[in-house]
């Protein structure tokens, strides 16, 4: 049978060959800080000091590791330009290649999904004083994302991404200046401790685990970035910027939001955001959350309205590499109404953000890049050595235990969530 899956094209890759290392490190930035730093803070009330700064710091380390790891790969088969490319280059399995790309996009689609619902939350939270419901703003929001996704390059966000960026470093200081300000005066409002409760419940676990797990994943779209650069030999240098500026805002926002509210930050939505009470102040912060989120959506929905396209239009056996607005601006509103969809369903997009942290980054973010650069080392005669066995033996099995139980541990969560919130329920802010 013919393969629907996306292949590669030179023409594309020709054409598309635009970005330097320092946009891709802006690329990134506002790629895999978002959703993520919103969250942080519960992470932190959940596993105490120790543990969460060792995670907010040895968690980047991790991530540029396996991301060399898949450069290399890339490096072998340069005309890859994603994974499921790349998994049929390696292993040459079509129910493997089939399952990397059921994952790789399914956790696409999840990701734009909290995209819109933390949207929506934004726009709630400027309109604050309005009785519209949250999955009205998600409907407002799609169509204000409707004009710029029609952008069809990463690229082409380029000019973007300086807004975005800066919405993120301001949205932050006005966050964690707020926190300050009022510790200053009132006190901090909550306990924190050294080291995990030992009430933490194992769903508490795996789900603020899930967090940080989630705050620093971007490997889906990596070889995306690299397939833009016109250097990718520069791939290791956009850690330099972007890796850093993670790591930073990270501790800031995770720190702060612990020191000021304590343990009792998971009684609400773990969003420092809310402890900011209503007025100008309140709507500024908003606004630029909505800001930042809205050209974060725009990165990754270019990659799903692509595969969209190209993975229908072969189905039919049409062609899907010349460009068409129409089938663009058809395919763009298909990944729309997939994202809202997504978003609405779970209504606290925290837990969003866990079961995609728990059922496929793992995958995407650590097994993927060992089985490819495994395949591309024996095919191309090139040795593995025992040290750097045994430290991939160790993760691969690691997080494989922590899929199975993650994944039941947040979707007992969400199940139990339903409870209290139901989809397009209209709660208030």
């Amino acid at each position: 049978m013919k393969s629907v899956l996306p292949q590669s094209n030179e023409n594309f890759d020709a054409t598309k060959r635009q970005a330097s290392w320092q946009t891709v490190s802006r690329l990134q930035i506002g790629d895999v800080i978002g959703v993520g730093i919103l969250a942080i803070g519960a992470g932190y009330a959940q596993f105490g000091w120790v543990l969460s700064i060792l995670f907010t710091v040895g968690f980047l380390p991790m991530t540029i590791y396996f991301a060399i790891l898949l450069w290399e790969a890339r490096n072998e088969y340069p005309e890859c330009t994603t994974m499921t490319e790349m998994a049929n280059a390696t292993v040459k399995n079509k129910w493997f290649t089939g399952f990397v790309a059921f994952s790789v996009y399914a956790l696409l689609a999840l990701i734009l999904g909290v995209y819109i619902g933390s949207l929506a939350d934004a726009l709630q939270g400027v309109f604050y004083d309005t009785s519209i419901c949250r999955y009205q703003w998600g409907l407002i929001a799609g169509l204000a994302l409707i004009p710029f996704s029609q952008i069809q390059t990463l690229n082409g966000t380029r000019w973007l991404l300086i807004l975005n960026n800066a919405c993120i470093v301001i949205t932050v200081m006005m966050v964690v200046g707020y926190a300050i300000y009022d510790m200053s005066l009132n006190g901090t409002t909550g306990e924190t401790s050294v080291w995990p409760s030992p009430t933490l419940s194992w769903q508490g676990v795996f789900g603020g685990l899930s967090t940080f797990v989630f705050a620093y994943n971007g490997m889906i779209i990596y070889l995306e970035f690299m397939a833009e650069m016109k250097e990718p030999k520069d791939w290791p240098k956009t850690f330099s910027i972007s890796g850093p500026f993670q790591v930073g805002l990270y501790a800031v926002v995770g720190i702060t939001g612990y020191i000021y509210k304590g343990s009792s930050i998971l009684n609400g939505s773990g969003n420092l955001v809310d402890v900011i009470p209503h007025g100008a102040y309140y709507r500024i912060v908003q606004l630029m959350l909505f800001t930042y989120m809205y050209i974060a959506y725009l990165i990754k929905s270019t990659i799903l309205t692509q595969v969209l396209s190209e993975v229908t239009l072969k189905a039919f056996g049409k062609n899907a590499i010349s460009p068409n607005r129409l089938r663009w601006f058809a395919f763009s509103m298909l990944t729309l109404l997939i994202s809202y969809i997504l978003g609405m369903m779970v209504p606290i997009f925290s837990q969003l953000i866990s079961i995609a942290g728990s059922l496929f980054v793992p995958l995407t973010g650590i097994h993927y890049p060992i089985i490819f650069v495994y395949y591309a080392r024996k095919t191309n005669g090139k040795t593995t050595h025992l040290f750097e066995k045994i430290l991939v033996a160790v993760f691969f099995v690691g997080f494989t235990g922590f899929v199975i139980a993650g994944t039941a541990a947040n979707l007992w969560t969400i199940i139990e969530s339903y409870n209290s919130v139901s989809p397009f329920a209209c709660p208030s802010i």
